[in-house]
C-alpha cells in the first residue's frame, strides 16, 4: 500500500514480501531508500507532520518508526514497539499490527490481525512512542480498515473474516466507531451487509459526509451516514463480476477519491492474490473500479494486459498535481 508526505513530495510503500520500506521521490518516481524492516512489512505512513514514518511489521509483530528528515533526504530506524501479551488489554492470542492511520491527536490507531480471530486495536501516542491503549479481539476485533472523521473525533475501523463452508463457520463483515476523546466504543459489530468487510474511505456528497466501505469476498459494501454512523446505502455488486460463488466474483480491497472527491477508486485482487485469505481475495479482475459517488454507478474498470495472469492490484493512491487537494491515505 502506499501513502504520501503532506506535500506530496515523497511517498513510502511496504514490501510485505520482502520485508521493507521503500521511499520514493514522488515527482521524479526516484527510489530514495529501502530500508529493512522485518518480515511481511505490511503498511508504512507518514506521521501527521512528516517526521517520522511508522510501519505495522505482521511477521514481527511490530510497530517499526523510522526517522525521516526530508530536507536531507536522510532516512533511518528509529525505534519498535513490539506487540504482544505484555500490552496491558492483550492476549497470547493477539495478532500483530497491520494497518494504521492517525486520530486528531496525532496518535496512531493501529488494527491486529491478519485473521478476525486474532484481531484487535493499539493506540500509540507518538511523544513517548508508547502504546496508549489496547483492545482485545474479544472485545474489539478489528482487523482491517482504518480512517479518522475528517473533523470530528471519531475513528472507524473494519472487521473482516472470509466464509469458510467446510469448517461450518460463517463469515464476517463489520464496521467499529471509536469515540477519541475518551476512546469509547462508540458503534460496535455494525453489519458492512456483506463478508470480509475490508477498505474504507471518506468522501462528501452534496455536503453531507459519508464513509465507503467494501466487502472483498462478497465483492458488494455500504455507505454509511458519518453523522449518525448508520448505514445509508448497499453497494450491491463493486467491481463488474458478482455471481454466486467467490471464485467468480470480484475483490474488492483497498480505496482511495479523486482529488475533487467525484470519483471513488477501488482495487480488486484478481485471480492470483499473493496475500489474504485466496478464499476471499481472489477475483477475476485485477485491476481497479472506478465509481462515480454521487451517481451510485462503476463507471470503469482498468485492467493490465489480460494475457497478465500475476497481476495483484492490492493498494491504491491518488497523487494531486497542479493545486488539486486531497488527504492523506
Amino acid at each position: 500500500m502506499l501513502h504520501f508526505s503532506s506535500d506530496y513530495k515523497y511517498a513510502v510503500t511496504a514490501n510485505t514480501g520482502s520485508g521493507d520500506v521503500a521511499v520514493l521521490h514522488a515527482p521524479s518516481r526516484r527510489v530514495l531508500d529501502v530500508l529493512d524492516t522485518g518480515p511481511g512489512s505490511h503498511f508504512a505512513g507518514f506521521s501527521p507532520n512528516d517526521e517520522y514514518i511508522h510501519v505495522d511489521v505482521i511477521g514481527n509483530s511490530e510497530i517499526v518508526r523510522i526517522n525521516a528528515d526530508l530536507r536531507l533526504e536522510e532516512f533511518e530506524i528509529d525505534d519498535r514497539i513490539q506487540v504482544n501479551e505484555d500490552i496491558d488489554g492483550l492476549t497470547e492470542e493477539g495478532g500483530a499490527p497491520i494497518c494504521h492511520d492517525y486520530d486528531h491527536q496525532g496518535r496512531s490507531m493501529h488494527t491486529l490481525g491478519p485473521s478476525y480471530h486474532n484481531g484487535g486495536v493499539v493506540i500509540v501516542d507518538h511523544t513517548e512512542f508508547e502504546v496508549v491503549n489496547a483492545w482485545s479481539g474479544n472485545e474489539l476485533p478489528a482487523n482491517c480498515g482504518t480512517i479518522p472523521h475528517p473533523t470530528e473525533h471519531k475513528f472507524y475501523l473494519t472487521a473482516g473474516l472470509p466464509s469458510a463452508p467446510d469448517e461450518g463457520e460463517e463469515g464476517v463483515g463489520e464496521f467499529y466507531v471509536l469515540d477519541t476523546t475518551d476512546d469509547s466504543i462508540r458503534v460496535a459489530g455494525e453489519s458492512t451487509h456483506g463478508i470480509d468487510a475490508h477498505g474504507v474511505w471518506p468522501t462528501v456528497v452534496d455536503g453531507e459526509r459519508e464513509l465507503w466501505i467494501v466487502n472483498r469476498e462478497t465483492n458488494d459494501g455500504v455507505i454509511v451516514d458519518m453523522d449518525n454512523d448508520e448505514v445509508k446505502k448497499e453497494i450491491e455488486s463493486f467491481g463488474p463480476v458478482d455471481d454466486v460463488e467467490p471464485e467468480d466474483s470480484d475483490a474488492p480491497d483497498i480505496l482511495w477519491t479523486s482529488p475533487d472527491e467525484r470519483y471513488m477508486f477501488g482495487t480488486l485482487r484478481g485471480p492470483n492474490p499473493v496475500s489474504g485469505d485466496p478464499h476471499a481475495a481472489t477475483g477475476v479482475n485485477p485491476g481497479f473500479a472506478v465509481w462515480d459517488v454521487a451517481g451510485r454507478e462503476r463507471v470503469s474498470t482498468i485492467t493490465p494486459d489480460v494475457d497478465n495472469d500475476n497481476s495483484d492490484f492490492h493498494g491504491i493512491a491518488v497523487r494531486p498535481v497542479n493545486g488539486s487537494a486531497t488527504r492523506g491515505r
